[in-house]
């Protein structure tokens, strides 16, 4: 909450609930669209396929599915294939690279950070277009088994972050009226169910500044209605350390109250 109005009689903190909702989902979406665009552009089958029509001839197809199609390509004649390798940052990774007369072409459009798996099955391929004894040959990669759960992943870290946010008890109104010494404090608990405060300003001992013992927290700071009866009614949170003091000193001089205690 932040104060959005003040007299000499009346103090309003209000929370824009839409404005922290949109901010969360801005959070979650990279997330859940990660996920997706894993499951859909990782999460591929393909399968290669050949039959031997000569002793020296054969004639070979791929088969590629993923979430989004479903592809069949003849292939020209089969030469060889060879492990083709690609670095980044992370590391290398590699796939198969079919070879025809002045063409290179890819068994998958995804990468495998395992070198070993990869040649294994280039050298399969090559020993079948070298052996005439061989009528026929297949070769089936799945990357579903890593995209799909990488991709699950992502998407239940998006959702548990809009879940978090829309259950989570949110302090979103607080009024002190000075002419009839009355508080009225709110908060919207998962998402609908609202809980309603009536006090009175003798009911408040203090505001004070606390912060978070876990140190995890990315709004370590929380400003707080310290009651008479010991409880205490959060007001706003943020990483802010100034901010918050600057917020629960102006609520203590509104209130007429001088903390017995210097704030954190």
């Amino acid at each position: 909450m932040r104060i959005v109005q003040q007299t000499p009689t009346y103090l309003k903190l209000q929370e824009n609930r839409l404005l922290t909702q949109l901010w969360r989902v801005a959070i979650a979406l990279p997330f859940v669209f990660s996920g997706l665009a894993s499951m859909v552009l990782l999460g591929e089958t393909a399968e290669l396929m050949c039959d031997r029509t000569t002793p020296t001839e054969v004639s070979c197809q791929i088969s590629n599915q993923t979430l989004l199609r479903k592809s069949q390509t003849p292939l020209p004649p089969l030469k060889g294939a060879e492990v083709e390798t690609r670095s980044n940052a992370q590391g290398q990774n590699y796939r198969i690279s079919l070879l025809t007369s002045g063409q290179r072409i890819p068994l998958t459009q995804g990468w495998s950070p395992s070198q070993d798996d990869r040649q294994m099955e280039v050298d399969a391929i090559n020993v079948f277009l070298e052996d005439p004894s061989q009528p026929s040959f297949n070769l089936k990669q799945d990357a579903r088994w890593f995209a799909y759960p990488l991709g699950l992943l992502f998407v239940g870290l998006g959702g548990v972050i809009l879940a978090t946010g829309w259950n989570k008890a949110h302090p979103d109104l607080c009024t002190f009226d000075r002419r009839s010494k009355q508080i009225q404090w709110q908060r919207t608990i998962a998402g609908s169910s609202v809980d309603r405060r009536e006090l009175t300003f003798q009911d408040v001992e203090e505001v004070r500044v606390f912060r978070s013992k876990d140190g995890e927290s990315d709004r370590p700071y929380t400003t707080r209605l310290i009651l008479q009866s010991g409880e205490m009614l959060p007001l706003m949170s943020s990483a802010d350390q100034n901010q918050q003091l600057e917020l629960a000193s102006t609520i203590n001089r509104f209130l007429g109250i001088n903390p017995r205690r210097p704030q954190a």
